[in-house]
Parts: C-alpha cells; structure tokens; sequence
C-alpha cells in the first residue's frame, strides 16, 4: 500500500470520529513511523509502506480514535520552535503557553540589565519545556548569568524534564526538585523570577470536543485544581513571596474566568505588588504577571 493510500485511509477514519484535523494527524503519525518529516513523507507519496509500518499505524489512529494526544503517539511535541518529547507522565505543551515564554524571555532580559545573575524558579516544570524554552532563546550570552531551579510534584514528569534538558545540553544549567510547592524549596533562596503553569482547570468543568476530552489521557495531577481550579494557586500565593527577591517577579497561567480570583489572591498576599494580563493568541487572559 502506497503513502497517498495509507493516509487516506487514516484520515477518513479520524474524520468519521469527528476529530477536528484529521489529515495533519494522520500525517504526523506516518512521518513520525517512517522517521521522516512530514514533506519527506508527502513527496513520496507514491511509495511502498511495508506491513510493519502499516500495522503500527493502523494501530496508531485506532488510539487517536479513542481521543488520545497525537504527542503521546509520537512522544514529541512542538513548543516554542523547539520539540520536545512527551509521554503519559506529562501534559502535552500548549500553543498558549508559548505567551508565559516570550514575555518571560522579555522579563529575565530586563532583571539582567539591573543584576550580574539572576535566580528563577519554575514551579510545575512538567516537561520542562517553560525553562528549557526561555533558556535556549535568550540573547547574548544571558543564559549563562541565570540559576535555573525547576520543581514538580511528580518524580515521573521530573524524569521527562531531565530527558529534555539533557537533548538541549541544559542537564547542568537546570536543577531539578522534587517538591509539593514549596515544600523542598529552601526559603533562604530567593528568586528574582517564578514561573508557574499549575493545575488550575475546574473538577466539574465538562469537557465537550473532541480536543477538550482528550485531556483525560493526561496526568490529573497536572490539570486539576479543585472544585473552582483555584486550590493549587491559592496555596501557592500563601507561601510564593516568602521566596522573592525584594523585586521578585512571577508570572502565572490560569484559565480566562479566573483572572479576579488570582488578582484578589494578589492582593492579600502580594499587596505591594502590581498586576498585568496577558492575552494568548485567542484573545483569552492567559498569563498573569506580576511584579
């Protein structure tokens, strides 16, 4: 069965499940098999796949089917022109985020103009694609005048954040912790900067498209935040300025409608603190800054 053949096939069966880019899907789990990119792929569209390749993915767009991540079937993922790889100890980064990474890219230029180093913490690391992408892009040299610290939770997700640091030569610009928040976070350490993409999507929040409920693949540590989404976060204002520098800055991902929760959090717990919103590309609040 030619290339043209077997995707047409995998197409029109993610398209009868009502998944919303069934072409590109199908494209990049045969590229992703084949080891090739997507234009190697299309260019020979004429050309035999063995049955090896035509049974993986047939096994493949079953999975998809079901809804699972494309990420988690190519255990890699796109981020901020950078790949990095995934798997079911993480959440797939997101399109959104890369709004947190260009604005801190942004910050931490700033923080070094006034300071010889600057301490960061990235809390929630995941697959550490916040910190590796923020440290790979900035400019002249910056990267080597910053003290990465990156915790999570999760030991499995910190086992895919060393993977990722290790494929980008950061395993010795990063340090990683295993830590609930704070908790493994020495408080003699002050951060001139946190980033922090926590859980905060609601428990009861319904999820309707296909997109939307593919999210139950992943890990639920790393999504949910209790009845409103906000558990996580207000633990983390309670105790996050215990850990600044005097000018520490912090930028946080919520969800649209919780952008006056976190300022209220702000406000009692950071009051000398001043707060920006950031939109993503959708026009949703996205990143909240505050410094």
């Amino acid at each position: 069965m030619t290339v043209a053949k077997v995707l047409q096939l995998g197409s029109d069966e993610l398209a009868a499940a009502g998944l919303g880019q069934p072409r590109l899907d199908a494209e990049v789990i045969l590229s992703n098999i084949m080891g090739v990119s997507r234009l190697e792929l299309l260019v020979h569209n004429d050309d035999e796949i063995n049955k090896a390749a035509q049974k993986l993915f047939k096994t493949h767009i079953a999975r998809r089917v079901k809804l699972e991540p494309v990420a988690y079937l190519t255990n890699r993922k796109s981020f901020y022109n950078l790949t990095f790889f995934v798997d079911k100890r993480v959440l797939t980064p997101r399109p959104e985020t890369e709004v947190m990474v260009e604005a801190a890219i942004d910050s931490l230029e700033n923080i070094l103009t006034q300071k010889k180093e600057a301490n960061y913490l990235d809390m929630g690391t995941g697959s550490g694609c916040i910190p590796i992408a923020i440290l790979y892009h900035l400019p002249n040299g910056l990267d080597k005048r910053i003290k990465i610290t990156a915790s999570d939770i999760s030991k499995g997700a910190l086992e895919v954040a060393k993977i990722n640091a290790r494929n980008y030569s950061m395993i010795g610009k990063i340090k990683f912790v295993h830590s609930d928040l704070f908790k493994r976070i020495d408080p003699k350490n002050k951060f001139d900067f946190v980033t922090a993409n926590l859980p905060y999507v609601p428990e009861n929040r319904q999820q309707v498209t296909p997109e939307e409920k593919s999210i139950d693949y992943e890990p639920d540590v790393a999504l949910y935040g209790g009845e409103a989404g906000l558990d996580v976060y207000l633990n983390f204002f309670k105790q996050v300025g215990k850990f600044l520098t005097p000018k520490g800055q912090i930028m946080v991902e919520i969800d649209d409608e919780q952008a006056e929760a976190i300022h209220e959090m702000v406000k009692e717990f950071l009051p000398n603190k001043t707060i920006k919103v950031i939109r993503d590309m959708a026009g949703y609040r996205r990143t909240v800054v505050i410094y």
